[in-house]
C-alpha cells in the first residue's frame, strides 16, 4: 500500500473513532432513529454520517463531548468545524 493510501485509511480510522464516540451519546435514546447514520458508517460515507449526527443532535440537549467528537471528525475530514450555530457551551472551536 502506498504511503498516501495508508495516510488516507488512518484518517478514516480516526474520523470513525470520533463518529462512533458521538453515536454512543444517541444510542440510548429511544426515539433516535440511527438507521441512516449506521448505514452511512457501514459504507464509509463518513461525511454523510457526520451530517446525520449533526441533524439529530440539533434537536437534543446533548453534552459538549458529543459536539467535540463531531468537531474532531469534521477536522479530520478537512471540513469546517463550526458546522451549525449555535453550539452548546463548551464545544470545541478551532
Amino acid at each position: 500500500m502506498t504511503p498516501d493510501r495508508e495516510a488516507l485509511r488512518a484518517g478514516w480510522a480516526r474520523t470513525r473513532v470520533h463518529l462512533d464516540a458521538a453515536l454512543v451519546h444517541l444510542a440510548s435514546l429511544p426515539d433516535a432513529d440511527l438507521s441512516a447514520t449506521r448505514e452511512f458508517l457501514a459504507h464509509n460515507e463518513l461525511g454523510l454520517a457526520l451530517d446525520c449526527l449533526v441533524d439529530l443532535g440539533d434537536d437534543l440537549d446533548l453534552p459538549p463531548a458529543f459536539w467535540q467528537h463531531l468537531d474532531r471528525a469534521a477536522h479530520e475530514m478537512g471540513l469546517p468545524v463550526s458546522r451549525g450555530e449555535p453550539r452548546p457551551r463548551g464545544a470545541v472551536r478551532e
